[in-house]
């Protein structure tokens, strides 16, 4: 469980968003539900909104910026000190060292490595901010996202909501100057500035929560749907202004993947659900809470080791069997991984990381 030093509250909900959304992450990267054909530069401006879009767009790419938002919101809770933040920082930064390299020589031998050595200083940047082009570009920009919230919490709440309007209206029109100046580095999902947004909007929800947690239920529901309208409609204005093929460079899908500010509003409802009405807990969930981190960074290997043709011709013909394997997998692989390497690596610990 998750407890706020302060004021003795137990975010038992949060739980139950990480056990969730770690199963989103697997199943995005895995491509789980049918890639539609905004992935495709000849057919996606013929492309009819489907119930494939909804999920990997509307729900699974709500996973990562939910988990950012959970780490602020965390972060908040424990009142981190200066020194706590230089620490944090740099178990981030081994993180990704860590299981970058290793997924780097799994996937590519030693040679993957050489192949990283940068030739120039924007590609130096590139490759620091992508991590070497694996999933564990979402480490660095939690360092950003960490960063951020240390410092902004020290404001007051109108400095931080007057922040949260600029920063929403940057992530708003950002798609837009990408598109004016055909310069996709403005979006593509490995952007730190895709989550300006979220350590804002961590700190207004944590120090209004407990108004908004004295509401009658019927109000906190009305909180939340109205969240939701929101984000649907706009959802609906960036699938009608923001597809476009400049999208299609670095992440080959004409939709910006986090530059969206539906993706921030959903994440701000998935995030006020659990703490308005506060779900039960049960040992699943928290083993699966407490293994999110394992998930997120072990499933690149358990994923190889199952969808090989050659290996498994059987397992490759259904994606959803390899997609359960793998989670299984990986949580197996975590279990067995904590004899040899410490928690910090592997683990999800209720410090307020994420």
């Amino acid at each position: 469980m998750i407890m706020d030093n302060t004021s003795g509250i137990r975010y038992i909900g949060i739980d139950y968003l990480r056990a969730f959304f770690s199963i989103c992450v697997v199943v995005w990267h895995e491509n789980g539900f049918t890639q539609p054909d905004i992935n495709n530069y000849m057919e996606f401006s013929r492309h009819a909104f489907s119930v494939s879009d909804f999920m990997n767009y509307h729900v699974l790419l709500a996973a990562v910026p939910s988990f950012f938002l959970i780490s602020s919101f965390l972060y908040i809770a424990k009142n981190r000190t200066t020194a706590y933040l230089k620490q944090r920082v740099y178990n981030l930064c081994l993180l990704t060292l860590f299981w970058a390299v290793l997924l780097t020589v799994y996937a590519y031998n030693y040679n993957g490595l050489y192949e990283l050595v940068p030739k120039s200083p924007g590609e130096a940047a590139v490759i620091f901010l992508t991590a070497g082009s694996t999933p564990y570009y979402f480490f660095i920009s939690l360092c950003f996202v960490t960063i951020l919230t240390h410092f902004a919490n020290k404001l007051s709440t109108r400095a931080n909501i007057v922040l949260l309007l600029i920063s929403l209206f940057i992530l708003t029109f950002s798609p837009f100057i990408a598109i004016k100046a055909k310069s996709w580095y403005l979006t593509v999902f490995w952007n730190p500035m895709n989550f300006l947004s979220y350590p804002f909007a961590a700190i207004v929800i944590y120090r209004f929560h407990n108004q908004l947690h004295e509401l009658k239920k019927r109000y906190q529901w009305g909180i939340f749907i109205l969240l939701i309208v929101i984000a649907a409609l706009a959802a609906i204005s960036e699938w009608r202004y923001y597809l476009d093929p400049i999208f299609l460079c670095g992440q080959k899908i004409a939709l910006p993947v986090y530059t969206r500010p539906s993706v921030l509003i959903s994440s701000a409802a998935f995030l006020l659900t659990p703490l308005l009405i506060g779900f039960p807990s049960n040992p699943i969930i928290s083993f699966m809470s407490k293994y999110s981190m394992a998930l997120y960074c072990l499933h690149a290997f358990s994923f190889r080791i199952l969808y090989n043709p050659a290996h498994f011709p059987s397992l490759s013909k259904s994606i959803w069997i390899v997609i359960m394997l793998s989670i299984g997998l990986s949580y197996l692989m975590a279990i067995a991984l904590r004899v040899f390497i410490k928690d910090k690596y592997i683990i999800t610990v209720n410090n307020g990381s994420s």
